[in-house]
């Protein structure tokens, strides 16, 4: 058997799984007649003070306190958007460096340290007390970088580590 053959049988095997795990839990809710309205609490964040917004951002929690995740601290960090005219008016896309910190839902943005260049398109994961970036480009290029964002306790600040772990096997962006 190929390698290609063993990859599309182990990966068939997989989303068979990953099936049958996902019915068995949604039908778990159908049987106790689960609210999604008593599950989940919705509102709203204040809005990011770009106007424009960002798309493709990274997003993620850093631990920023003694308490650990109770400190939690949203960042959002870079992205693209087109603060001139929109794009069928012949706007160019701008990619942003910008990161935004926000401490409490209720509370208010304010501006952190700037990505190490302008970069958006990546995939954000918030892991171990850090935020992680990885991959994601830009107007030119896509990366194989892999950074991290994380509270410094020591200088009370907010850190953002470029090439935290080594590259990619190959440069990626627009991930899920």
């Amino acid at each position: 058997m190929s390698k290609t053959e063993v990859l599309f049988q182990n990966t068939r095997r997989l989303v068979l799984l990953m099936a049958a795990w996902l019915s068995a839990c949604c039908s778990g809710l159908a049987d106790d007649h689960v609210n999604a309205d008593d599950v989940f609490s919705w509102s709203h964040l204040p809005a990011l003070p770009d106007t424009h917004g960002v798309a493709g951002c990274f997003a993620g929690v850093c631990d920023a306190g003694p308490n650990g995740p109770r400190d939690g601290l949203l960042v959002v960090a870079g992205g693209a958007n087109f603060p001139g005219p929109p794009p069928w008016e012949g706007g160019a896309k701008t990619w942003q460096a910008d990161t935004w910190l926000l401490t409490a839902p209720d509370g208010s943005w304010t501006p952190g340290p700037r990505l190490n260049r302008p970069w958006a398109y990546g995939v954000s994961v918030s892991y171990g007390g850090r935020f992680w970036c990885v991959g994601g480009g830009d107007a030119t290029e896509h990366g194989r970088s892999t950074s991290v964002v994380q509270w410094s306790q020591r200088d009370g600040r907010l850190v953002v580590e470029p090439d935290a772990l080594p590259p990619l096997p190959r440069a990626m962006a627009f991930g899920a």
